[in-house]
């Protein structure tokens, strides 16, 4: 008896002590700040896109929120449901694999690779690329769903000898009629002294199965014939570049060829100097490799980055100066330059620099001003047309409830980043 009441006594203050926890935790959030993104000049529905990213510190914690003309909204402290490896799904929130998520959970659940997707009117097809087949060969693992009649066929395809590629993992999967493309992304192996080694070139191969019984028509490898031409001591990086949104049919992908120079310095470490970068279109419906254009990442710093939509490819990298950013548009089927821009923070209205990224024909930043370079509250998100550089949006965050001392929560709120907010 005794035994029994000693036992409830300690449920009953595990109970209380655990939702007074919890009272405490959560009624902390009703006494943190509001904010909102306001538009300060041009288009609200551009700024209805986005989500400004940050954290709010106090009393030596830190809590994650996110800002959008809807108003704030924080990170939710995990629990320990929230911690279980299953209840964090592994995809990237894309509007395509979102809706992929709701319209069919089951036929994603367990799939790993997130540029393994494709969807059109028809089909939802999933591929992976998997090197543990016990035959030592690399398979294509495929499964394509019939969103009509709701069958599913899946294969298993044998491709390269798992014993000279490693690291396989599937970096776009297309459709072209009766055929659909896997691209694949691996590194080529070398034995010497009968010693296994991953040293080799990546390498990228385009692998075409039939679409009725998933056997093997073609394979392409992009990379053949690729050289490093800035001297002898020039090394090769080589990375394929696919369609923005992940699960969207395209017709190209682009492969990025960067010759670097490696310096070995003391203690193991590493200088690594990018000597120039060609990009190179690839058409899945013709097979053919074109070189698109080359540039010395150098002549406008050191930051780089390609994205392909549609058939827009946008190279963006830093400016020549401080404080600027510039980005080039070509078109991959003609491989017509259609813009070659700069532009700077402060005619953003800002002094420096923070986020930019290039999607669906916009340029998404924010800028931060010498009062906020941690991102505070002169952080300024813009929203420029791709194609012509002009400003179509302009906002700020502010501090939703007037009785709040905005000098004082400015102080504790740091907002660092910015995404769309379908994309988030």
């Amino acid at each position: 008896m005794r035994r029994t009441r000693y036992a409830l006594s300690v449920g009953l203050c595990l109970f209380v002590l655990v939702t007074l926890g919890y009272y405490y935790a959560y009624a902390s959030d009703e006494r943190l700040p509001s904010l909102k993104l306001e538009t300060i000049e041009g288009d609200a529905k551009e700024g209805a896109a986005l989500s400004l990213i940050g954290s709010y510190h106090q009393s030596m914690q830190s809590r994650m929120l996110t800002v959008t003309t809807d108003g704030s909204e924080y990170a939710q402290r995990d629990t320990l449901v929230d911690l279980l490896p299953w209840e964090r799904p592994w995809t990237p929130d894309s509007p395509d694999l979102k809706a992929i998520r709701k319209e069919h959970p089951n036929f994603m659940r367990g799939k790993g690779e997130p540029r393994g997707w494709y969807r059109d009117e028809e089909m939802l097809v999933y591929a992976a690329a998997d090197n543990g087949g016990s035959d030592g060969r690399i398979r294509l693992k495929v499964e394509v769903l019939n969103e009509s009649s709701g069958k599913t066929k899946r294969y298993s395809v044998a491709v390269e000898d798992s014993q000279s590629y490693t690291y396989p993992y599937t970096a776009d999967v297309q459709r072209v009629g009766g055929q659909l493309h896997v691209l694949v992304f691996m590194q080529h192996t070398e034995v010497a002294d009968r010693v296994r080694d991953a040293i080799g070139l990546n390498e990228v191969w385009d692998y075409v199965l039939d679409l009725e019984d998933g056997s093997l028509i073609s394979r392409n490898n992009l990379t053949e014939g690729l050289k490093a031409e800035s001297g002898v001591d020039a090394e090769l990086r080589i990375a394929p570049i696919a369609e923005g949104s992940l699960a969207a049919p395209s017709e190209y992908a682009l492969i990025e060829v960067t010759d670097i120079k490696v310096k070995q310095l003391a203690h193991n470490t590493q200088e690594i100097n990018n000597l120039g970068t060609r990009l190179y279109s690839y058409s899945y419906r013709t097979g053919e490799r074109k070189l698109l254009v080359p540039f010395k990442t150098s002549a406008r710093g050191t930051g780089f980055m390609c994205k392909l939509y549609g058939n827009q490819v946008s190279v963006q990298q830093d400016g020549e100066t401080p404080g600027t950013f510039a980005w080039t548009l070509f078109d991959v089927a003609t491989g017509e330059k259609k813009a070659d821009l700069t532009v700077t923070a402060e005619q953003l209205g800002g002094t420096d620099i923070g986020t930019v990224f290039i999607a669906h024909g916009r340029v998404y930043t924010l800028v931060h001003d010498t009062d906020s370079p941690l991102g505070g509250g002169g952080s300024m998100a813009a929203v420029l047309d791709a194609a012509t550089g002009q400003v179509l949006y302009r906002g700020k965050a502010v501090i939703a409830d007037p009785t709040r001392d905005g000098d004082k929560e400015w102080s504790r709120l740091e907002l660092f980043s910015l995404s769309l907010r379908d994309e988030s």
